[in-house]
C-alpha cells in the first residue's frame, strides 16, 4: 500500500469560462452568437482532476498535473527540531516549468518497509513502541496517547505548516500521522487504537498548521471523517476499484451522514487510490470497461 496510483477529483476548483451576457438586441447586433467547438483527440489537461502518480514518476499515457506520496516522520525530522525538507521535496521537479503540484501525507507507522517511522530520538525519550501484525507484516507503532508523542507531533506539524501552508507547489495535504500508513486505522490491531481526545489533538494540529491549504482524510475512522468534513475538508477513499471496497466506503460515510458523499464533493476534495497498486488500477479499469460495454 506504499506506492499507489491515486485518482484525485477536485470539483470545487473547476472553473467554467463561458459567460453569456443577456441584453436587449438592437438592429445592428447579430441574431445569434455561435461558438464552434473543435474536436480534439488528445487528453485535455486539467490541473485538479485525474491520476496523481507517485512523486517523481511519469504517467506513460498522458501528462499529469498532480503527484503525491507518503513520507515517514523519521525521515523528515531525524533529530529533534532538525528538519530534512530536502527529503520531502526530492523529485518534485521544477513545478514552475511543469505545472505539476504535489500532495503528501505523513506517517509514523508504515507496514511492509521493515523500518521504524517514528523518530528514534522520540523513542529514546521513552515513547513506547508497540508491536503489530498486518497482512503478514510485522512492525512497531508508537503509543499515540503518550503526551511526549503528542507534544513532539505538534511541534513537527507546526514546522511543516510554517514551510508549506502558503507554498504554491503544494496542492493539498493528506491529514495523516495516525494509524497504519497515516490512514487513520489500525486494522486487525484494535488494541493500538488511540483515544478520541488524542485523535482530536492530532487533527487540530493539522487545522492549526494548514489553515489555508486544501485537506483530505482517509475515511477509515468515523470520528475523524466527521470532524474533518464538518470543517469543510475532503475525504480519501483508500481502496477504489471493486464493488466490495466501494460499498465499504459508502457504508462508512452513510453511517455518519447519509448525505455526506453527495454533499462533500461540492465544496471539497474527494480523492482515492486503487486497490492493488498499478495492477489493481489496470484490473479495475478493465472491469469498468467490460461493465459499461455490456
Amino acid at each position: 500500500m506504499i506506492k499507489k496510483i491515486s485518482a484525485l477529483l477536485i470539483l470545487c476548483f473547476v472553473v467554467l469560462n463561458f459567460f453569456i451576457k443577456c441584453s436587449k438586441k438592437t438592429s445592428s447586433e447579430p441574431e445569434d452568437n455561435i461558438v464552434l467547438l473543435e474536436e480534439i483527440d488528445d487528453v485535455l489537461p486539467n490541473p485538479f482532476k485525474g491520476f496523481a502518480p507517485w512523486i517523481g514518476d511519469e504517467n506513460p499515457i498522458y501528462e499529469t498535473k498532480l503527484q503525491q506520496a507518503t513520507f515517514a516522520w523519521s525521515d523528515l525530522e531525524p533529530r529533534k527540531g532538525v528538519y530534512n525538507w530536502a527529503r520531502l521535496e526530492k523529485d518534485w521537479g521544477n513545478i514552475a516549468m511543469t505545472g505539476k503540484r504535489v500532495g503528501f501525507r505523513i506517517a509514523a507507522a508504515i507496514p511492509g518497509s521493515g523500518e521504524k517511522h517514528t523518530p528514534q530520538w522520540l523513542i529514546d525519550q521513552g515513547v513506547r513502541m508497540r508491536p503489530y501484525s498486518i497482512d503478514g507484516e510485522q512492525g512497531l507503532a508508537p503509543d499515540w496517547d503518550d503526551p511526549k508523542f503528542l507534544a513532539a507531533h505538534h511541534d513537527f506539524i507546526m514546522a511543516l505548516g510554517a514551510r508549506y501552508d502558503n507554498d504554491p507547489r503544494v496542492a493539498w495535504i493528506d491529514i495523516g500521522s495516525y494509524g497504519f500508513w497515516g490512514e487513520w486505522h489500525v486494522w486487525l490491531n484494535d488494541s493500538l487504537a488511540a483515544t478520541q481526545a488524542t485523535k482530536q489533538a492530532i487533527l487540530e494540529d493539522y487545522f492549526t498548521a494548514f489553515p489555508t491549504k486544501a485537506k483530505v482524510i482517509a475515511f477509515d475512522d468515523d470520528f475523524a471523517t466527521k470532524y474533518v468534513t464538518d470543517r469543510g475538508c475532503g475525504i480519501r477513499n483508500d481502496c477504489l476499484g471493486t464493488t466490495e471496497s466501494n460499498d465499504w466506503y459508502l457504508e462508512s460515510l452513510n453511517r455518519i451522514d447519509p448525505t455526506m458523499n453527495d454533499r462533500v464533493w461540492k465544496t471539497a476534495i474527494i480523492t482515492g487510490e486503487f486497490c492493488g497498486s498499478n495492477q489493481g488500477a489496470k484490473i479495475s479499469l478493465i472491469r469498468n470497461v467490460v461493465c459499461c460495454d455490456n
